[in-house]
């Protein structure tokens, strides 16, 4: 693991932790509010590899909810390893990211969208193996990104998400997670 992306590691835990402990200490006193959560999706890479598929990512979440509308959310995802139709190219992607968020929540309904504009870092990791010839491919970098989402929040402290997340230039994610807030 390269030190950039342990370095995204532990400032995005870092934070959840700092944010939970905020919230447990003044949180009678807050207007805000902190959520952890889980999300399973697809990730769609725009390819220039033939047969390359989409990759099922699960993550992690979490974030503080300034007011009922501003907020900052981190995120990491990972894809299972996967091969192409020929079993010959194999191929797997990681992603940390950092956001400020706004929420519109819908005042009859417990719905709300979300927007989200920050920064990603995500490492893609293609291999390629034929009888008598290797040849491996990572790309890493780090670029603005954004995405949108629809929630919804069946008890007070309980929301579901659907989302969809511009991650790079040539990749797109979309989510399904559910969060607990406290």
């Amino acid at each position: 693991m390269k030190l950039f992306t342990k370095a995204a590691l532990v400032l995005a835990t870092s934070a959840a932790f700092a944010v939970s402990a905020q919230a447990a200490n003044f949180g009678a006193l807050s207007t805000g509010n902190a959520y952890v959560g889980a999300k399973v999706g697809q990730i769609m890479p725009d390819s220039s590899y033939e047969n390359v598929d989409n990759l099922t990512a699960y993550g992690v979440y979490g974030g503080y909810n300034f007011d009922q509308n501003l907020g900052i959310e981190a995120d990491f995802m990972a894809t299972e390893t996967k091969k192409d139709a020929n079993n010959v190219i194999e191929y797997n992607v990681k992603t940390v990211g950092v956001y400020g968020t706004y929420r519109y929540n819908f005042e009859t309904v417990p719905v709300y969208a979300k927007a989200k504009l920050g920064m990603n870092y995500h490492n893609t990791k293609v291999e390629m193996i034929v009888p008598g010839y290797s040849y491996e491919e990572t790309d890493s970098s780090t670029k603005v990104a954004g995405g949108v989402a629809l929630g919804y929040k069946p008890l007070q402290n309980l929301g579901l998400e659907l989302a969809y997340d511009r991650i790079a230039s040539d990749a797109n994610l979309v989510t399904l997670g559910a969060h607990f807030a406290f």
